[in-house]
């Protein structure tokens, strides 16, 4: 057995970085709609939520690290030939943009109490915030494809597969969905509010092409990796045994087909059953990236 480099702090990191991508451009198309309370409700909690997972994130990389110092040399010190080094860059600059972002949309008492800035009139500028928002939403583009690139860009074989990257995008994508509007939901007194009507129902037809495009880039990635016979015993390894149980009914099952087929069902409780898509979509997404990282490497 193979020692195993990359295990659950990755994972996790990977996840935290992903979440915050695909949280950070739900906030972004909340910035359009303000006007309504529920989206300004959606836009404010995923602000704050693509900030504390972006750190969450970052935090878990550093941790991994075996020089810890190390991280400060790849930011002061670019490297282009470096996946890890650019990683980094962005990474930096996306978190710039999301505490820009999350001051934005703070009310005007919270802006105040931050030291120095928070008495700034830029802040009330909504055409500025609109501008920080989309340039934004292409370095959250940029950061969740790079969670893929990374692992592609590595010598595991498994890893070097064309479908990865936006398989690893549009999962990054649907958890940033599904853990902002869950968010709300948990910071909204009741479930049942009706203001959430309208950031559910978007929730709910974003969702369904999302989780189709990754259901159909999961199978090209199994069908690439298995016409790739050094990728053969990997493309085992997801396939049958334990990892294979947490494959198929962790990541697609609870994380891909089960969110489809709910979001198809009727009516009744609306607000409930997109409580229980929410958490069951992003925790398939971390179950995804932990199969992917373990499975690569044994």
């Amino acid at each position: 057995m193979s020692e195993v480099t990359w295990g659950t702090v990755i994972a996790l990191a990977l996840w935290f970085i992903g979440v915050s991508s695909g949280a950070y451009r739900l906030s972004a198309l909340a910035s359009r709609k303000k006007e309504d309370p529920g989206w300004a409700k959606v836009g404010l909690t995923s602000a704050f939520l693509a900030l504390i997972t972006l750190a969450a994130g970052m935090g878990f990389l550093v941790l991994d690290l075996r020089q810890k110092f190390r991280f400060w040399y790849l930011l002061l010190n670019l490297n282009p030939e470096s996946p890890m080094s650019i990683g980094v860059w962005f990474l930096s600059i996306f978190g710039i943009l999301c505490l820009c972002h999350l001051i934005f949309w703070m009310p005007e008492p919270w802006r105040k109490r931050l030291p120095l800035i928070g008495g700034w009139s830029i802040w009330n500028n909504w055409r500025i915030h609109g501008y920080v928002a989309k340039f934004g939403m292409y370095v959250a583009i940029v950061v969740a494809v790079y969670t893929g690139v990374l692992l592609a860009a590595t010598s595991i074989p498994l890893w070097r597969n064309f479908f990865l990257p936006p398989l690893i995008f549009f999962s990054a994508l649907a958890c940033g969905l599904t853990c902002g509007t869950l968010a709300t939901m948990s910071l909204t007194r009741k479930i049942g509010d009706k203001t959430l009507f309208l950031p559910l129902r978007f929730l709910q037809s974003s969702l369904r092409p999302t989780l189709v495009i990754m259901l159909a880039l999961t199978g090209g990635f199994l069908i690439l990796a298995l016409v790739q016979s050094v990728t053969g015993v990997k493309t085992h390894l997801i396939s049958l045994g334990w990892m294979g149980f947490l494959w198929w009914g962790g990541a697609i099952g609870v994380g891909m087909i089960w969110p489809l087929i709910n979001s198809f069902r009727a009516e009744k409780s609306f607000q409930a059953r997109a409580q229980l898509t929410c958490w069951i979509t992003f925790i398939g997404g971390l179950v995804l990236r932990w199969v992917l990282l373990y499975a690569g490497q044994i």
